[in-house]
């Protein structure tokens, strides 16, 4: 008995095109191009380069903005959108602070990732797993050779350790850690071994523990493609593994021993950590659960933690207390209440797919041929949502990220794909 569900048996009914050039294009605009302006231009965040990037892969998706529908996901975007949009208006108001006005150039993002999303939605399977697996491919390869070579120009030899074209490692592992998690949960098991190999690998040898969640985190999604019973003997089994792993081995490399030290720590990394959820905690209390408001973190009216002034200590100056170093530090100090029911929504879909992750991968193989392509890509979709816990809850740069990019990008092609599949129903 086969006890992987495969992709790699799924043919063809109409031979679609092998590549979709526009899609391999924004992917290389979303996940380099802001990196790259953030480091060129010397900019305080990705902002301008998401922005760029936006643009650019709005005017190559022009012809799915022209044939925009609107949609459930877009109706709690413009919501989204009303209610930062009057945040902006007040700070301006009470305060004179233009800055969450400025900020407010997300739409023209937000817009570009819905078009993308729309082509995503009508793209067949195999064009897109392949477009995915082998741009991963040549983000593996700027990881190794990240290993033996920086640009000597654009002010990359300024920075401690950067990835080109990004800036550190840890922005590198988000772009491909994102990606890996979809990849895993449906491509073919040589090709997703080789990812999570490279991921390993690279995690260890950078070193660099963003990289090294993230391998996890596939790892896991990975053992879903098995059998139930064979997914939880190699779920016990990983972690039987991880945890003589983290005993024994990882307390050799100072690196991550002291990055997963919280006590009284001195590393800059976890202290950043630390401050995010405090400042999460301090400012959603001290507003009374209304929020400082949009794009106000590390502005006037802030409440810092102890963290802060440790840093300070430390480094003689503030790190990430604007975007709070995680994704759910900064949408619940600025949004209070609204900021924690979207984190709690988004932990509502983790912890489901947790649960029901095994059996969704495993049913999928009972389906009819056309059934069972739309089905991959739906799976595929919800991992890379999955991924994106990292930026939420771990490591995070704002909204102005390319991990924000696509996931809007995913949350429009699944929806439009649900509205397909209960019109299809109702037939």
């Amino acid at each position: 008995m086969n006890r992987e569900v495969g992709s790699q048996d799924v043919t063809r009914q109409e031979k679609p095109y092998r590549w979709d050039i526009i899609l391999l294009s924004s992917l290389a605009l979303i996940l380099l191009l802001p990196s790259f302006v953030f480091v060129v231009l010397d900019q305080s965040s990705l902002a301008a380069g998401i922005l760029v990037a936006g643009m650019l892969v709005a005017v190559l998706n022009t012809r799915n903005i022209l044939n925009f529908l609107f949609s459930g996901i877009v109706f709690l975007l413009l919501l989204l959108l009303c209610a930062i949009s009057a945040s902006a208006f007040f700070s301006l108001a009470s305060s004179g602070e233009v800055k969450p006005l400025m900020s407010l150039v997300v739409i023209v993002v937000l817009l570009a990732a819905v078009a993308l999303g729309r082509r995503v939605h009508i793209m067949n399977y195999e064009v897109l797993i392949r477009a995915v697996y082998y741009f991963l491919l040549f983000l593996v390869a700027l990881g190794w050779l990240a290993l033996i070579w920086t640009p000597a120009a654009w002010g990359y030899t300024l920075l401690e350790k950067p990835v080109f074209p990004y800036s550190e490692e840890s922005h590198y592992a988000l772009a491909i850690g994102m990606l890996a998690c979809g990849q895993v949960y449906v491509d073919k098991t040589s090709r997703s071994l080789f990812i999570l190999t490279n991921m390993f690998l690279l995690a260890i040898l950078f070193p660099n523990l963003t990289l090294l969640v993230f391998f996890l985190i596939a790892a896991f999604i990975f053992t879903m493609r098995f059998q139930p019973i064979f997914f939880w003997i190699l779920l016990v089994s990983g972690l039987i593994g991880a945890i003589f792993f983290a005993q024994f081995v990882l307390p050799h490399f100072e690196y991550f021993s002291s990055r997963l030290d919280f006590s009284e720590t001195n590393n800059l990394t976890t202290l950043v950590f630390l401050q995010g959820w405090a400042m999460a905690w301090l400012n959603l209390v001290e507003t009374q659960g209304v929020g400082l408001g949009f794009q106000m973190l590390g502005e006037v009216g802030t409440t810092y933690p102890h963290y802060t002034a440790r840093i300070v200590d430390l480094t003689g100056r503030e790190f990430n207390t604007s975007d709070g170093g995680l994704l759910a530090a900064k949408v619940i100090a600025e949004l209070g209440i609204l900021g924690v029911v979207l984190v709690g929504l988004y932990l509502i879909f983790i912890l489901r797919f947790v649960i029901k992750g095994n059996a969704w991968r495993y049913r999928v193989n009972i389906l009819p041929l056309v059934e069972r392509q739309e089905a991959m890509k739906r799976l595929m979709l919800l991992g890379f949502a999955f991924g994106f816990l990292v930026e939420v809850f771990l490591r995070g740069y704002g909204y102005f990220s390319p991990g924000v990019f696509w996931l809007v990008t995913i949350l429009y092609a699944l929806d439009r794909m649900r509205a397909r599949r209960q019109s299809e129903l109702t037939e």
